[in-house]
């Protein structure tokens, strides 16, 4: 067919926006809590010196993600709001590589928090969709809607993690997490 018979592309249904929209809100929790169960052969294998130095593997990214949540409005605002979640994925894809493919433990905290800070639209511009797309009730039954997939996403990533550590090293959980970034931007 000729692009004259499609002038606008197909819109996708509330409920596959749903789905869109909780997976990309959740790839933030994915990426703090799925690892959370390599902590300790992330340490070993980098040669974290301290017992407590490795919580800065999830504190570093949670306050990068935090102060980044201050800029992805701006810019989805200018530039809409597409183009800032595929920036966003693109960083989390690449900075996830990026972390499975370290040497130092001081270079996984500059990835993670880098991963962090620019990962931040991840969070901000899917809420904007909704807004833009729903207003009052709607906007909220789809909110709720969500919130519902995305809490259950920290209780169950760290099986996820589990999981993939049983058949494999700490560093395919973030080549996972860089996969499951490509197949949200498709």
């Amino acid at each position: 067919m000729s692009a004259a018979a499609h002038p606008h592309p197909t819109a996708i249904g509330q409920r596959e926006l749903v789905v869109l929209i909780a997976l990309l809100m959740s790839l933030n929790a994915l990426c703090i809590d799925g690892m959370l169960p390599a902590l300790d052969e992330i340490a070993r294998e980098l040669g974290a010196e301290g017992g407590n130095q490795r919580q800065l593997v999830v504190g570093v990214y949670l306050l990068a993600n935090g102060l980044g949540c201050l800029l992805p409005g701006s810019f989805a605002d200018r530039f809409g709001r597409k183009p800032v979640i595929m920036v966003a994925l693109g960083a989390y894809a690449l900075f996830s590589l990026i972390v499975a493919t370290v040497d130092s433990f001081a270079l996984l905290l500059v990835a993670r928090g880098l991963q962090g800070l620019l990962c931040a639209g991840l969070m901000v511009a899917p809420t904007a969709i909704i807004r833009d797309q729903f207003e009052g009730d709607k906007m909220a039954r789809t909110m709720s809607s969500v919130s519902a997939v995305f809490i259950t996403v920290p209780v169950i990533a760290p099986s996820l993690g589990q999981a993939v550590l049983l058949f494999a090293g700490w560093r395919w959980i973030f080549v996972g997490l860089a996969c499951l970034a490509g197949l949200a931007a498709l």
